[in-house]
Formats: structure tokens, C-alpha cells, sequence
């Protein structure tokens, strides 16, 4: 919790400096970002061995907050250095601005179907947890007939539900009847 402790720190700084140079949409997003980011990274040690918490969730929560903060900065410096600098100056971070969102979407794409956390509601409603590309934590609920275990896996998906890929991994899942449910045998054993 140290280690968040100071991230959150250095990024409340960020926030501050983007205050005194007036760009206080950048400055108010960055820090509610912050917030939802930092604050639901620490690891939970009472966590039920019936729920899937991913490996890799906080890591992709803090890539997808650093890209998107870069991308945000990138625009909120255009206008400073504007007025600041030569338009040399200028043309050549402005360079940067299409490279700085086209990371972010890069990123974005390759953890879409990233599953941070997932359990079994009920018998008959799975809740899968992702992140999408403004950090927030978006709930998807899934019958668990509609799983689909595509023939050829993609690289970024374990199974797809209603036309959406969901990436797992499969080897942190403790609860057998979830494992079960994502990877179809509830579906081939109620078939037969």
C-alpha cells in the first residue's frame, strides 16, 4: 500500500501543476482518474476462492492510465508551448500528438477483452469485470449458455459471449463449476 500511497502523490503533484498552468478539465480528469485507478489496485487478502481476480489487473489499469494521462498531457501542452515557444517548437510536439493517441489506442485494443475480475451470480448469470479506455471498471453479465470456445483462440481470448472476446487465465481460476462455466462444459454436459 506504500507503493500506491506514493504513486497517488506524485500524481496528485501532476494534478496541482496542471492547475496553476489553467488546464483544469486536464487537471480535473487526471484526478478522478487517479482515484479510480489508485483506489481499487490494492489487493484484497479476504478474496473467496469463488471469484477471479486476474493476474495482471493492476498492471493494466496502471498501462491504460499511463497511456491515456501521456495522451491527455500530449493535448493540454499544445496550446502552452503555443504560446510560449517559437511555432518550430510547436509543429514538433504536435508531432507527438497522433503517436501519443495512437499508443493509447494501441494499448487500449490489446486489452479490451482483459477480464479483471469474474464470478458466478447465480447458476445462470457470470459477471465479468473489464476495464475500457477511460479506466473505468465496466460490469458485463453473461449467461453462461452463450459462451462461445471459438475454434482458433485468438491471441487475446480465452471464449466469447454475445459477439464479445474475454481473456483469462485459466490457471488462477480456483472455483471449478466457474472453470467449467467458461470453458463450455456446463453447456456440452446439459446438451447430452
Amino acid at each position: 500500500t506504500l507503493l500506491y500511497t506514493i504513486k497517488f502523490e506524485q500524481v496528485k503533484m501532476i494534478v496541482m501543476r496542471l492547475q496553476k498552468k489553467n488546464c483544469l478539465f486536464c487537471a480535473r480528469f487526471c484526478n478522478q482518474l487517479a482515484l479510480s485507478t489508485f483506489s481499487s489496485t490494492s489487493p484484497d487478502p479476504n478474496i473467496s476462492p469463488t471469484k477471479y481476480i486476474g493476474k495482471e489487473s493492476s498492471r493494466v489499469k496502471r498501462l491504460k492510465f499511463v497511456t491515456l494521462a501521456s495522451s491527455l498531457a500530449t493535448t493540454s501542452f499544445i496550446p502552452i508551448m503555443y504560446m510560449k515557444s517559437s511555432a518550430g517548437l510547436t509543429i514538433a510536439t504536435s508531432a507527438f500528438l497522433p503517436i501519443s493517441y495512437l499508443c493509447t489506442f494501441a494499448v487500449y485494443f490489446s486489452t479490451k477483452a482483459y477480464v479483471t475480475e469474474m464470478y458466478l451470480e447465480s447458476s445462470d448469470r457470470l459477471v465479468a469485470k473489464k476495464v475500457n479506455l477511460f479506466c473505468r471498471t465496466v460490469t458485463h453479465h453473461v449467461d453462461p449458455k452463450d459462451i462461445e470456445i471459438p475454434v482458433n483462440i485468438g491471441m487475446f481470448e480465452s471464449f466469447r459471449a454475445k459477439d464479445e472476446g474475454y481473456f483469462v487465465d485459466e490457471s488462477v481460476i480456483q472455483d471449478p463449476e466457474l472453470y467449467r462455466c467458461i470453458s463450455g462444459l456446463r453447456n456440452k454436459n446439459s446438451e447430452t
